[in-house]
């Protein structure tokens, strides 16, 4: 199993740290032999409390704007819409760093040198000397380490982060080892001397750092809490720092709780604290690796064509860029399960634009849930690797989110039910995010978000999914259901809205606003489609059910004119090489659209779209080439997908594996981890369909391919032969399995053959 990331030299930047987690307690790791950090991050660290941000004017205005749009008065309706529609404050809560741990060693041999700063002043540096380097990350296991040689003087640092006492344990063992450990919740940049903590204390060798942010009525209060011991040593504290001298070990224990959780952050630190006191460094890594290797192998891929694993990572990127290897793929997908496991977990918040990881005070887009695509494709492959309780946090965010939507659905269109737009927040805000007509004004955050639910029932067959979340689902019906209107054909269409952040042309002057974005009548189509299933297996809202099949029969179909339209009324885009490729909803993420996408005249029009796109610039960013491969795989084109996920890994790939949109955003991981593997296996409406004969590797095998067909695939191929295969169910149900080999795709069915005893269709070639 590629499992492990390896480094000879230590990083010269964030984007070079490694990263651990445990879906609420986050930290990039450095490894740096002079002043080491330790950057960290708490999923509930956010900038403030809620905000009442609804424009109450959308109410009587909305259908106005609607009915501007309707005439093609775009200018009126946009003018409209800045005034009435947008929020009255354009920005919810953003996500924020937990602050630094710093350790300054006492080292002998370094240097003074004068660098230049990120401002461009001469500053002195320290250059510290190696004679030896090396830092890995072990994925499997969950396990950080560094060890490196200074003047002959070894010193070996090991780190991972406890979900079972939500701790970071981190030891350093050396001989003699003297250093200087503080905390700082600072602006990094030199220069900028902001800082944001109100008080950092040293108690009984314990670092106490204490914060709040926002108003105190409904802000977040945190708290940090550094436990430092040692063997064979001594330990002083003085002001905010503790001082180590002369220990052949030092153990630093990490944790963070703020006020979204506890009341009192600062005894729910102490007490996580104390909690791990009895317990060794190895017994809780025991602990720690024994969790982490059951998440990691519940689905595994082993496609590896070369012995590449002593190889360090950044140069065998560099590697790949020259001469491609299954390997790298492999190590790639296991990386996007290490992220799910380590960014969102069981009792955590969702995973944000960066996961769990940021060290900023204002982040790019507020590091934030973005709706319009982001957030799904984060969540697009954990039910596919059996990671059900990776997607908890989004489902539980939705109960979050759902008094939020019930009261914006309220205030700004009159309706029932409940509604997101293109952004929410901590706290589950759903009104619009930003003045920005491309993207503020797009009411379908909660309605896409609220497919998980089916798609989670798909893949595990547990009915307490649909329990516990069904009121989401139709809630989000009822809203649609009263938000849809029929055109001047009589077609279902939604607005105003935008297709996700594009332009069309229209008299030559572009525009953003519509009612005619084909994405969004393809995602009330699943929506509906979704909600119609849960509510027959739960037997409940037979009228609503009847609404909504009488709408879906009235949907806008698929506009087609040589290829996909955007806009249903063929309007041009602005920008043909958008990152967004909305309308190819169908291809990817589409739930209900095998028919249509394996339609011959549609797959070319499909085609043809992706085509175009492409030619004009698309997938500049990685989660937008990870979407191009994610198309490509549905059309079944390999050898398109494979060029799309290696120029992802190739050209949009910092070199400590995290994706470069830039900057940094985990979607395009999550993304590429699900395109690698499907192509290898992939659902369709009646089955699976296998593909042994791929262009990463002649030999290998998948264990247990979570379908959504509620079965786990496991196979085996061999120079483009399918040579075993076992299809694990809790009955004899009818699959149908398909696979393609050759050089023509030829397509062929497998007969399998049930076993009652094990539970399992069996086929061997």
């Amino acid at each position: 199993m590629e499992n492990k990331l390896i480094y000879q030299t230590p990083p010269a930047n964030w984007n070079e740290a490694l990263p651990i987690g445990n879906g609420k307690l986050g930290a990039m790791l450095f490894g740096n032999g002079d002043t080491d950090r330790i950057q960290l991050n708490e999923d509930s660290i956010w900038s403030s409390g809620p905000k009442e941000r609804v424009n109450v004017l959308a109410k009587e205005n909305y259908k106005v704007v609607r009915k501007l749009l309707a005439e093609k008065k775009y200018p009126e309706a946009e003018k409209m819409a800045a005034k009435t529609l947008f929020p009255t404050y354009p920005h919810m809560a953003h996500y924020q760093t937990g602050g630094d741990v710093w350790i300054k060693y006492e080292n002998k041999n370094n240097n003074e040198k004068i660098v230049l700063d990120d401002m461009g002043i001469p500053r002195t540096a320290i250059e510290t000397k190696y004679d030896t380097y090396q830092r890995s990350l072990n994925i499997e296991e969950g396990i950080w380490n560094t060890s490196y040689t200074i003047n002959q003087k070894k010193r070996a640092i090991e780190a991972f982060c406890s979900y079972e006492k939500n701790a970071i344990f981190y030891t350093i063992a050396g001989e003699k080892e003297s250093c200087e450990i503080r905390y700082t919740r600072k602006e990094n940049r030199r220069g900028l001397a902001s800082s944001y903590i109100s008080s950092v204390d040293v108690v009984d060798h314990k670092i106490i750092a204490k914060g709040h942010n926002g108003d105190f009525q409904s802000g977040i209060e945190f708290c940090v809490v550094i436990e430092v011991s040692c063997k064979n040593g001594t330990l002083t504290n003085n002001g905010g720092s503790i001082f180590v001298t002369d220990a052949t070990e030092i153990l630093l224990v990490i944790t963070i709780e703020t006020s979204f959780r506890n009341a009192q952050p600062e005894l729910k630190c102490l007490e996580n604290i104390t909690n791990s006191h009895g317990n060794s460094f190895a017994t809780m890594k025991k602990k720690h690796v024994k969790r982490m290797r059951e998440l990691m192998n519940r689905t595994t891929a082993a496609f590896s064509t070369g012995n590449y694993t002593d190889i360090p990572t950044d140069i065998r990127q560099e590697m790949f860029r020259e001469n491609e290897d299954g390997g790298f793929y492999e190590l790639y997908f296991n990386y996007g399960k290490y992220l799910s496991i380590c960014s969102s977990f069981g009792d955590s918040l969702p995973s944000t634009l960066q996961g769990i990881w940021n060290q900023d005070f204002s982040p790019a887009w507020g590091s934030r849930y973005t709706l319009n695509i982001n957030t799904e494709l984060n969540y697009s492959f954990v039910e596919k690797v059996g990671l059900h309780e990776c997607l908890l946090p989004l489902l539980e965010h939705l109960k979050r989110m759902q008094p939020h939507g019930r009261t914006v659905a309220t205030k700004m269109y009159g309706l029932n039910g409940m509604v997101a737009h293109h952004n929410t927040d901590i706290w589950g805000d759903c009104a619009p995010q930003d003045h920005n007509l491309q993207a503020t004004i797009w009411p379908l955050g909660s309605a896409w978000l609220a497919l998980f639910i089916w798609i989670s029932y798909q893949h595990t067959r547990e009915k307490q999914v649909l329990v516990d979340y069904y009121s989401i689902l139709k809630e989000n019906a009822v809203f649609m259901a009263s938000f849809v209107f029929q055109n001047e054909k009589g077609y279902y269409e939604i607005g105003p809205s935008v297709s996700p952040e594009n332009k069309f042309l229209y008299e030559n002057s572009s525009f953003s606003l519509n009612n005619t974005a084909q994405v969004n009548v393809q995602i009330v189509y699943d929506l509906f489609k979704s909600f119609i299933e849960v509510a027959k297996i739960v037997n409940k809202d037979h009228d609503l059910v009847a609404q909504v099949s009488a709408i879906l029969a009235d949907m806008q179909p698929l506009v087609i004119d040589g290829k996909v339209q955007e806009w249903s009324d063929s309007a041009k885009t602005s920008e043909p090489g958008h990152r967004h490729i909305s309308q190819l909803y169908p291809l990817f993420p589409g739930i209900f659209f095998d028919e249509q996408v394996e339609d011959k005249q549609n797959q070319l029009a499909l085609k043809k779209t992706l085509e175009e796109r492409v030619a004009f610039g698309s997938g500049g960013t990685g989660w937008s080439t990870a979407l191009i491969a994610l198309y490509w795989e549905r059309l079944t084109n390999k050898e398109k997908s494979v060029a799309a996920i290696s120029t992802l890994l190739k050209e949009h790939t910092y070199t400590n594996l995290l994706d470069k949109h830039p900057p940094f955003q985990i979607e395009g991981n999550f993304g590429g981890a699900l395109a690698i593997l499907q192509l290898f296996v992939q659902d369709y409406s009646e089955g699976v369909l296998l593909f042994p004969d791929n262009l990463i590797s002649k030999v290998g095998q998948v264990h247990h391919f979570y379908s959504k067909h509620g079965v786990k695939v496991s196979f085996a191929w061999q120079e483009a032969h399918l040579t075993w295969l076992r299809i694990e169910s809790d009955c004899a149900a009818k699959i149908c399995v398909k696979y393609q080999e050759g050089a023509h795709q030829i397509e062929k069915t497998v007969t399998l053959t049930w076993s009652e005893a094990e539970k399992q269709f069996c086929y061997n070639a």
